[in-house]
């Protein structure tokens, strides 16, 4: 199969070296959003929340992103007392007011949208209560704690989500860089980029990447904000009818490229990264680049995207969610005269124990975490080179530039001493005439 060939460059994406490097610094990443996650969750009055925030981020940006909802509401308080409740803002009544059947909708959407990301959350910590040695009176208090976290400080959650998204492209744009740098490195010039060298690179031009949000954000407003020009000339009677027939065209015209700009600045975040580690250029250079490869070979683009995720899903489900490696683990380290719910099998799973079990459950939970950070920390790297490879192969079938061709890092440069000044033409000659001779 010739190189030149489409199969070639669909499966290409997935053919680079594994780098532990990058997945040190995808596992570090993870560990920085969750932290990051935690500390969000904190502030609102919810730590407990921070592995599910964690997880259901991706659900929660599709949520923002096809339902145009923001997860979470401001609540207010019904009552006083024990008997006090806390609500969605929209279903408290302001003294007679009578609450409309559209603000009522909103809020039940708006709490369908906290139940879809939470529910399994809500679920977890009821089981827990349930499962402790309390007294009735404790496992009481405790549901109500937990029911007033939930309808106060859950729906809080919103702020939480700002903060991961501003979190988000910090990582993305230093971390995500940094990756894509060691394996750019690799995939073009076979060389080794070590941690420091690379973190380095990301980290002077990190604003390159912190500036892609509004790169992408503000054509897509500048083209709404021209709809809503328009529709403010078409809402003047009769004359602004007229009008309005005339500037339809040019209206969904502005609409088709905002949707554009934005699909395309979706596929971008992969590309942004790898572009600004290969040429090391400005922040509208690189999702010029990123933007002209997406549309300058659509077709070809899709096929390999979707080859990718596709591959991408398969291993994400078999490895993270049904945690295979893992079950292999227990079951082929169970003795055979144990039973599957025995206590050896909590101590390797790392569960939490009592007693000398108890220790060295800890021991193995910490291995098996190590484990699943740079699993994740593979996960990640492999994204963002499939990426960098992809974008190396379109940057040569676009623009015919020659894979080898990736900036260097000027830190790297080796200084080059000055050349020394050649001696005088007349060495020991007067002005007046030549010296004596010798």
């Amino acid at each position: 199969m010739g190189e030149n060939t489409s199969l070639f460059k669909v499966f290409r994406v997935l053919w680079f070296p594994v780098s532990v490097n990058a997945m040190a610094l995808g596992a570090a990443a993870v560990v920085l959003f969750w932290a990051g996650s935690w500390l969000g969750c904190l502030l609102i009055g919810a730590p407990s929340l921070a592995d599910t925030a964690t997880h259901k981020f991706p659900d929660a940006c599709q949520i923002l992103v096809l339902e145009k909802t923001w997860p979470g509401y401001a609540t207010a308080t019904e009552g006083e007392g024990d008997d006090s409740r806390h609500r969605h803002h929209l279903v408290v009544p302001d003294g007679d007011e009578e609450i409309s059947a559209e603000e009522r909708a909103a809020a039940n959407q708006d709490e369908a949208v906290l139940q879809s990301l939470f529910g399994g959350w809500y679920q977890d910590q009821r089981a827990e209560i349930d499962a402790k040695d309390l007294s009735d009176e404790e496992r009481k208090e405790a549901r109500k704690d937990l029911q007033v976290t939930v309808t106060e400080n859950v729906p809080r959650y919103r702020l939480v989500l700002g903060g991961q998204l501003l979190w988000f492209f910090c990582l993305w744009s230093t971390f995500g860089v940094a990756i894509c740098r060691i394996l750019v490195l690799r995939i073009a010039r076979d060389e080794y980029c070590t941690l420091g060298s690379a973190f380095a690179f990301a980290w002077r031009v990190k604003l390159t990447g912190m500036l892609y949000p509004l790169a992408v954000l503000l054509p897509i407003l500048f083209l709404l904000l021209c709809n809503h020009f328009a529709g403010m000339l078409t809402w003047i009677p009769w004359v602004g009818w007229l009008i309005g027939i005339i500037l339809l065209p040019l209206t969904i015209i502005s609409s088709l490229l905002a949707v554009l700009i934005g699909i395309a600045g979706l596929v971008s975040l992969g590309f942004v990264p790898a572009a600004i580690a290969t040429e090391r250029k400005g922040t509208y250079d690189s999702l010029g680049k990123a933007f002209n490869y997406i549309f300058a070979r659509a077709i070809p683009l899709m096929l390999q995207l979707v080859v990718f995720f596709y591959f991408l899903g398969l291993v994400h489900e078999l490895l993270v969610e049904q945690q295979i490696v893992e079950e292999v683990l227990t079951d082929s380290m169970m003795p055979l005269w144990e039973g599957r719910d025995s206590d050896f099998q909590g101590m390797v799973t790392g569960q939490d124990l009592d007693g000398p079990q108890g220790y060295f459950a800890l021991a193995y939970g910490a291995v098996i975490g190590i484990y699943r950070l740079l699993l994740w920390g593979g996960l990640i790297s492999f994204t963002l080179g499939a990426f960098t490879s992809l974008f190396l192969i379109l940057r040569k079938d676009v623009d015919g530039v020659d894979y080898i061709d990736v900036a260097r890092d000027p830190s790297d440069a080796e200084d080059v001493p000055a050349p020394e000044a050649p001696p005088p033409a007349n060495d020991g000659a007067s002005e007046d005439g030549p010296g004596p001779a010798s």
